[in-house]
């Protein structure tokens, strides 16, 4: 589990902060903790070793926005958590549940979805092994059948025959790279979802290490958002097969190459046929190249945006999480002023 680095006392601001107030939001050395817990409006307040902290979910958020007060209650009306002075004014006569209850039922929603996404990995990765080395290996394999059945037949008819074998091969050649790019996309959305669920299984995890009520109920509703925005498992269309060779047809081209080549008297009806069928064989060829190429094409640019997208989704995150730590600092630079402005007042009372 990720934990916070060790912080100055709040305090004294000389020794390392061994403890942490979730109320007060401030982190305590041995002998400021014990000075801390003599206050009489201190001893309800959680203090525990900041050690034990998970950074990626700590958070210093416990107080009403709006009065500034502690979160005692949840409203079961607004769903939302509330302070004393909120359940006398916006939230009169709304029902209301204790932070330990509904803490509580969201800890049992966390297990049942970290279950849930544990079952998404197991069938994300099993999915990455398949199309690593079924579906990859059967396109090859396809190719591999289909180039040696072509060469084979080429060494039998030799020179004349090299010629049909490259149109072929080209034709094989072309269903590789338009399959072989395809795969890689779609194995690519597979790692990046179970790098995401991964990660968002990590998360829900370590929340359910934090003890402090109020705290988890907060991260765990942003993981739980963020889980729920998580793309669902993904589909992909059968794989196109490359259909065996036709010996027919081959064996039909060569030989009416051949044929003209060499100039044979004896040319038949059959055999201007057979041009024909060339001709529109050729043809198909030609339109079949164009469209696997085009549709590489627009493979590539699919594949360029869903990179583009997870670039821009990174540097969000990040972004956020600086203005995270820009509201910490916020938060304790002014609950370190109301301490100072109540021991100033302690103290002139004391006089």
């Amino acid at each position: 589990m990720a934990q916070i680095a060790a912080r100055e006392c709040n305090i004294c601001e000389e020794n390392e902060g061994k403890y942490v107030c979730y109320e007060c939001s401030h982190f305590f050395c041995e002998c400021c903790k014990l000075l801390h817990g003599k206050f009489p409006a201190n001893r309800h307040h959680t203090v525990t070793a900041s050690v034990s902290i998970d950074l990626q979910t700590f958070s210093f958020k416990h107080k009403c926005q709006k009065h500034n007060h502690e979160f005692l209650h949840f409203c079961s009306t607004c769903s939302c958590l509330t302070c004393n002075e909120c359940v006398t004014s916006e939230h009169n006569s709304h029902v209301f549940r204790s932070v330990g209850d509904v803490a509580a039922d969201a800890r049992e929603t966390i297990k049942e979805n970290i279950i849930n996404i544990k079952d998404k990995i197991l069938r994300l990765t099993q999915l990455v092994e398949e199309i690593k080395f079924t579906t990859m290996s059967k396109i090859q394999k396809n190719y591999e059948q289909f180039t040696y059945d072509a060469t084979q037949l080429s060494h039998a008819l030799k020179n004349i025959v090299q010629v049909v074998t490259d149109v072929n091969i080209n034709h094989a050649s072309d269903f590789l790279a338009l399959e072989t790019a395809h795969w890689n996309q779609n194995l690519a959305t597979v790692e990046t979802l179970l790098q995401e669920h991964t990660s968002i299984c990590t998360k829900l995890e370590n929340v359910l290490t934090e003890s402090h009520n109020v705290t988890f109920f907060i991260n765990c509703c942003e993981l739980l958002k963020e889980f729920e925005a998580s793309e669902d498992f993904p589909v992909f269309d059968e794989t196109n097969i490359l259909h065996g060779l036709n010996v027919k047809e081959f064996i039909g081209k060569v030989v009416e190459m051949m044929k003209s080549k060499y100039d044979i008297s004896y040319l038949s009806e059959e055999s201007t046929q057979y041009e024909v069928e060339i001709t529109k064989l050729n043809d198909q060829i030609r339109n079949d190249k164009e469209r696997y190429q085009k549709e590489t094409e627009d493979l590539h640019v699919t594949l360029t945006i869903q990179q583009s997208d997870i670039a821009e989704l990174k540097a969000k995150n990040i972004n956020e999480g600086r203005l995270y730590e820009m509201e910490i600092g916020e938060l304790k630079d002014q609950i370190k002023n109301d301490e100072v402005y109540i021991l100033n007042t302690d103290s002139e009372r004391l006089e």
